[in-house]
């Protein structure tokens, strides 16, 4: 009979969470539910509330998008954060002009940045490339090629400078874009 009841128990318990799930997930719940889940608003770290209480409701959301035209809240910086994705190292580079002068300064004049820099996937292999070959007198273009070939920039270094100990100048090259990168505020 105790095994009954607890059952019971367990049933009713399971079934009176499912219904106060349903009411927030239509917006009809109050702030006790998590706010992932549909329930209640943050109102402050670690807190939830009613729509009234802390951010709007995504319906004060949308009643405002449609007087200004204009997303508000999370679903403005949302869009923002999309429209924007991740920035190519093309476009690191000319949004910071002086990191622009600093790698600049490793190629031979007249050389195009956001040539060399296309197809590097991060802003530190590329200036580390660039720092090797003008270290270590390689052509920027066949380093680059090695590397986008998939070998790594000591990899490269090893099989176009067999004479060079290849893991201290990749060592050095990465030590040299690391310091590059934080001066430009990077």
């Amino acid at each position: 009979m105790k095994k009954l009841g607890w059952i019971v128990s367990v049933v009713a318990f399971s079934w009176a969470l499912s219904q106060t799930q349903g009411l927030a997930q239509r917006g009809q719940g109050g702030g006790s539910q998590h706010p992932a889940r549909g329930g209640g608003v943050m109102t402050a770290p670690g807190r939830t509330g009613t729509p009234d209480q802390g951010m709007p409701s995504t319906q004060q959301q949308g009643r405002a998008q449609q007087r200004t035209g204009k997303p508000t809240g999370s679903e403005s910086d949302a869009a923002q954060d999309v429209a924007k994705g991740p920035r190519t190292v093309t476009q690191q580079l000319a949004s910071n002009s002086k990191l622009n002068g600093k790698v600049q300064e490793l190629f031979p004049a007249g050389t195009q940045l956001s040539d060399a820099a296309a197809g590097f996937k991060n802003l530190g292999d590329f200036v580390s490339a660039a720092h090797v070959s003008h270290n270590l007198g390689i052509p920027f273009s066949d380093l680059k090629a090695r590397m986008m070939g998939g070998k790594s920039l000591g990899e490269a270094i090893h099989e176009l400078r067999p004479d060079v100990d290849h893991e201290a100048g990749a060592r050095k090259a990465n030590e040299h874009a690391k310091k590059v990168l934080k001066e430009s505020g990077l």
